[in-house]
């Protein structure tokens, strides 16, 4: 892992926030930051990403 995060924030948190965010229709600039592919394993980390990028994006 690049930069693990033993108490990082739960991916259902995560997502439940990502859709207030969209619900709101506030949402004006999104960054998605620290993607390395040399360490996503399986590709796992690209698809959550994606999967939230969607849910932000509508």
């Amino acid at each position: 892992m690049s930069a693990p995060a033993a108490f990082g924030v739960p991916l259902p948190v995560i997502s439940a926030v990502c859709r207030q965010v969209a619900a709101s229709g506030k949402l004006l600039h999104l960054d998605v930051a620290e993607l390395n592919p040399e360490f996503d394993v399986d590709g796992r980390t690209a698809r959550v990403a994606a999967r939230l990028i969607n849910t932000l994006l509508g």
